[in-house]
């Protein structure tokens, strides 16, 4: 009896883990998540890939074609 209860004790405890690490992981669902997360002073350009943050670089095409 006591066996079985500390398997299912070590069964929770690493199902519990599993659930907060996979949840952990996603960092946004829209670009308006990431200028929640990520409020700075100097506003830039964020987008959400692949559920995580990346700042978007804006070249204007009058700099490329010289």
């Amino acid at each position: 009896m006591a066996e079985t209860l500390k398997f299912a004790y070590i069964v929770i405890f690493f199902v519990s883990l599993f659930i907060i690490v996979v949840v952990g992981l996603k960092e946004c669902d829209t670009d308006e998540d990431c200028a929640k997360l990520y409020v700075d002073d100097i506003p830039k350009l964020l987008k959400c890939v692949e559920e995580r943050c990346y700042e978007y670089t804006f070249i204007p095409d009058f700099i490329i074609d010289f």
